[in-house]
């Protein structure tokens, strides 16, 4: 399996529910997942990276931007939850 760290900027006119239908939209996809931070997710999936993306794309509007890479088990956090670090710990 993959590890993939997906992070995002919705551009303007950019609205809550424009993340709410991301995060969903992620969550519909991925059933492995952490959300350390607002615009940030690791996944694990047997997709690519370049397969993340385009799947993420279907719901973004031209001036959001988009990063996914893959993810090696070399980490460190900072004031991130306990159970994101857990998850962590388990998956990386």
């Amino acid at each position: 399996m993959n590890t993939i760290l997906i992070s995002y900027d919705l551009g303007v006119p950019e609205t809550y529910i424009d993340y709410i239908n991301l995060a969903n939209h992620i969550k519909s996809l991925y059933s492995f997942w952490a959300r350390p931070v607002k615009s940030v997710w690791i996944i694990k999936t047997f997709d690519t990276a370049e397969q993340v993306r385009d799947k993420l794309m279907s719901i973004l509007d031209q001036n959001d931007k988009l990063i996914v890479v893959g993810v090696t088990g070399n980490w460190g956090t900072y004031n991130v939850s306990k159970e994101v670090t857990e998850w962590m710990k388990t998956n990386l």
